[in-house]
C-alpha cells in the first residue's frame, strides 16, 4: 500500500506472493475504505477456513496440525501488509488503525517467534 505516487512497490505486482498492490490513496480516500473492506474479507476467508478444517482457533493451530501429519491440509500463507507513508495515511485517516488491529493476531506468541509490529515511516 502507497499512500502517495505509486514508484515504491511498482515493480512488485507481478511477484507470486502480492495479492494487490494498493497506490494513490492519498488522492481517493475511499480507496483506503475499500482497502478496509477487501482485508475484513480475507480475514472472513481464513476464519472460515480454519473452522471447515477442524474448527482451529487460529492459524499458529492450523500450522500445528498441518506439520504434525494433517497432510490434507493446505499451507496457509502469512497475511502481511507493507505500506508506505503510514504516517500520512494515519494523519489523513487516523480511524484506519483501528482496523489493523482488529485483524492483528491475538494470544501469546511462542518464544522466539516474530510478533505483530506496526510501525510509521
Amino acid at each position: 500500500m502507497d499512500f502517495k505516487g505509486g514508484a515504491t512497490f511498482a515493480g512488485m505486482s507481478g511477484m507470486p506472493h502480492v495479492s494487490a498492490v494498493i497506490t494513490n490513496l492519498g488522492a481517493e480516500l475511499a480507496l483506503v475504505d475499500r482497502f478496509q473492506d477487501a482485508l475484513q474479507g480475507e480475514v472472513t476467508r481464513r476464519q472460515e477456513l480454519l473452522r471447515r478444517a477442524g474448527n482451529f482457533v487460529n492459524v499458529r493451530e492450523y500450522e500445528k496440525a498441518r506439520l504434525g501429519g494433517r497432510a490434507e491440509l493446505e499451507p496457509l500463507p502469512a497475511l502481511m501488509i507493507v505500506a508506505d507513508e503510514f504516517s500520512e495515511l494515519l494523519a489523513a485517516k487516523p480511524e484506519f488503525i483501528e482496523s489493523l488491529h482488529q485483524h492483528r493476531p491475538r494470544g501469546p506468541f511462542p518464544r522466539g517467534a516474530p510478533t505483530p509490529r506496526l510501525t510509521a515511516t
